[in-house]
């Protein structure tokens, strides 16, 4: 909050060559959204068409994870706020969902938006990976190795 003073916002890209990407980061610390952050998403979705790729973070996994049984099948999240949120995402062309909170890769396809939950980077795992996007004709991830000497602090 220092530097974005909210913990939800959104950043445009523009490309050289007058692409236009939209990625949008949201703040699920209570396992809720809440409506006025639900609100304020479905405006700037539906604001602007013209972007070319849209990818939407946060914190809190949408899915309960067959790592973890002690979650409802929509995650920590109300269910009823998760099926909506499913439904906003798709018909707004949103392309990629990053989220982590069971620190376990998986990935599902809902509609046209691929929903991607991270592993944990922390040096206690053995191979620590990282996902990085790449935003050109396409959208692709992929995950990559933390490789040499690293030391993350908690």
């Amino acid at each position: 909050q220092q530097y974005f003073h909210t913990s939800t916002y959104s950043v445009e890209v523009r490309t050289l060559n007058g692409n236009k990407d939209l990625f949008v980061f949201l703040d699920s610390g209570n396992a809720t959204f809440g409506k006025r952050q639900t609100e304020w998403l479905k405006e700037l979705l539906q604001r602007n068409k013209e972007y070319r790729h849209i990818v939407v973070t946060t914190h809190t996994s949408l899915f309960r994870t067959t790592y973890n049984y002690s979650t409802t099948p929509a995650a920590n999240m109300p269910q009823d706020e998760a099926y909506a949120l499913f439904d906003l995402l798709d018909r707004n062309n949103v392309d990629l969902f990053v989220m982590g909170h069971f620190h376990y890769r998986e990935e599902h396809q809902i509609g046209n938006v691929r929903y991607v939950m991270t592993n944990n980077l922390n040096d206690t795992e053995e191979t620590p990976t990282y996902l990085v996007v790449s935003c050109g004709d396409n959208i692709d991830y992929k995950y990559e190795y933390l490789t040499g000497d690293f030391h993350i602090s908690d």
